[in-house]
């Protein structure tokens, strides 16, 4: 008589391997879309800038070059929104040697950085939340993903993704605590 165990076995491993497979490939689908997406909406609006962003960088640039957080030297009036900001705008400006309009490369720097922190925030949430599940955490990283206007702040160079980065970073720390 045949030993049909070992048939079983096989195809039972095959099958596991195969989904293993497909899970890789989703996998790597899944992320090159999130990154399609990101991508799109990054090049979609690259020209946007937000006029009131140069308030805030004017004040940052005065911070570093003057010492003091001025509209004009002399004229003491606090126009920017966000004194975090404008700090870390400073700091990263003198840091990095800033002159002219590479200001504004500093604001979406660290718009990315901040967008960095808030997508990685979201998907240990979404980890947290669903207790593990990686389609659960895939679904919420690519709503995240094709949120255009995260991607439009993060260009725009106001404060905003900052602000939803440290709320996410606080809520996923919440979530954390919450559930151990």
């Amino acid at each position: 008589p045949r030993d049909w165990s070992s048939d079983v076995c096989s195809s039972d491993l095959q099958a596991s391997r195969a989904l293993s497979l497909v899970s890789h490939c989703a996998s790597g689908t899944w992320v090159t879309v999130l990154l399609a997406l990101v991508a799109f909406s990054l090049w979609r609006h690259a020209w946007f800038f937000h006029d009131d962003a140069y308030i805030t960088l004017r004040y940052a640039r005065h911070l570093v070059t003057l010492g003091e957080p001025v509209w004009n030297p002399g004229e003491w009036v606090e126009g920017y929104s966000s004194m975090l900001h404008l700090a870390l705008l400073a700091a990263a400006g003198k840091l990095l040697g800033v002159q002219g309009s590479g200001w504004m490369a500093v604001a979406r720097g660290l718009n990315a950085a901040a967008a960095l922190t808030l997508v990685a925030a979201c998907g240990h949430a979404a980890h947290v939340l669903t207790r593990g599940d990686g389609l659960g955490r895939r679904v919420a990283l690519l709503v995240l993903a094709a949120s255009a206007p995260l991607w439009v702040w993060l260009l725009g160079g106001l404060e905003a993704v900052l602000a939803a980065a440290w709320v996410s970073l606080a809520r996923s720390e919440e979530h954390t605590s919450e559930l151990q």
